[in-house]
């Protein structure tokens, strides 16, 4: 009489456990739907074709991007559909702010592992800070940038372990970034968006989490002494103007430095000495070196004449040894051009 009972009981936890999974199962395909229906919305806001760029391998298919003239015609699916790739132009107006990119990377082969996960921990600070949502790439992080004024293109830079790291930029005017392929992800973690005014309060927000930005990274005082022989280029270019609303002509100036040729370092003079049995033929002052004396003398063994010269210093003990027609033992120096007595040998 209890089986029934039993059964029944059996049931009623069958039917829970089945409406749980059922449960989880709802929940995943929620979630799975909100994350497509999140990147749609995304795509969908850059899909326009003054911003959408054809990229491979993120090379960008088209010259002339920055151009106001500048349109791609095919949609952000299209691109996707045929390169497996799309990008899309910063610097540019999105509504009423602009839009740029912080590029972060992570993930370089010259990177220390303790550097990687350093940057890794400040990088996940920073945005659980800003509460903002970014897109996992295979270096690093990608995180869109609102501001009511363009940022300025700037690299980033952390310091550590004794050197200067460049681990990125933000990407404005006359720049692109790949908005998707195979190695991006959408993390969700708050807004779509950081949002803020200036160059001056991005400078601030990374600068708490010890990344720097900069034009150029710091060169060495050594180097840069080395460098003479400067020459100064300038360049045109064409941009287009949001506050103008039209395309103007721009120009930098480019410092190019070649880098100064070291002197080439004489070789010490190695002086060589010589054993040298001689009669003295003569003896005389040199008129143009008064404190010099020209000796003459003839070699006993090859029997050849030849002189060498005796210094002031020397002239009180060696000149009265030197008597005209003695044979003398002597030591001479050859210098480049003449040679030199360096003693008499007893």
């Amino acid at each position: 009489m209890n089986y029934p009972i039993q059964a029944s009981v059996n049931q009623t936890e069958c039917f829970s456990i089945n409406q749980k999974n059922n449960q989880g199962k709802s929940q995943g395909a929620y979630s799975q739907l909100l994350y497509w229906k999140t990147k749609q919305e995304r795509r969908k806001r850059k899909d326009q074709p003054w911003r959408r760029l054809a990229t491979i391998n993120k090379i960008a298919q088209k010259s002339g991007y920055n151009l106001p003239t500048y349109q791609e015609k095919k949609t952000i699916a299209e691109l996707l559909k045929q390169h497996g790739e799309y990008s899309y132009l910063t610097g540019k107006k999105l509504g009423t702010y602009y839009l740029s990119t912080l590029d972060i990377d992570i993930r370089k082969e010259e990177f220390a592992e303790k550097l990687t996960k350093r940057l890794e921990k400040n990088a996940r600070k920073l945005t659980n800070s800003l509460h903002v949502s970014y897109d996992k790439t295979k270096k690093g992080l990608h995180v869109d940038i609102l501001t009511l004024e363009p940022l300025d293109n700037q690299q980033i830079y952390y310091q550590g372990w004794g050197k200067i790291w460049n681990i990125g930029s933000i990407q404005s005017l006359g720049k692109y970034v790949v908005g998707e392929d195979k190695d991006k992800a959408f993390i969700k973690n708050g807004k779509w968006y950081w949002k803020t005014k200036n160059n001056e309060e991005v400078k601030v927000a990374l600068n708490k989490f010890f990344f720097k930005l900069g034009n150029q990274q710091e060169k060495p005082i050594e180097i840069r002494q080395l460098l003479t022989n400067k020459t100064l280029k300038t360049f045109k270019y064409q941009a287009w103007d949001y506050n103008l609303n039209q395309a103007v002509v721009r120009e930098y100036s480019l410092i190019i430095e070649k880098p100064q040729k070291k002197p080439q370092q004489t070789k010490p003079l190695l002086l060589k000495k010589h054993n040298l049995q001689a009669k003295i033929l003569s003896k005389e002052r040199v008129l143009k070196l008064e404190h010099m004396w020209k000796v003459f003398y003839l070699d006993w063994k090859t029997k050849t004449t030849g002189y060498f010269l005796v210094n002031n210093y020397q002239k009180s003990y060696a000149l009265p040894n030197l008597d005209i027609g003695s044979i003398k033992n002597m030591v001479l120096v050859s210098g480049v051009k003449h040679d030199f007595l360096s003693q008499i040998v007893r």
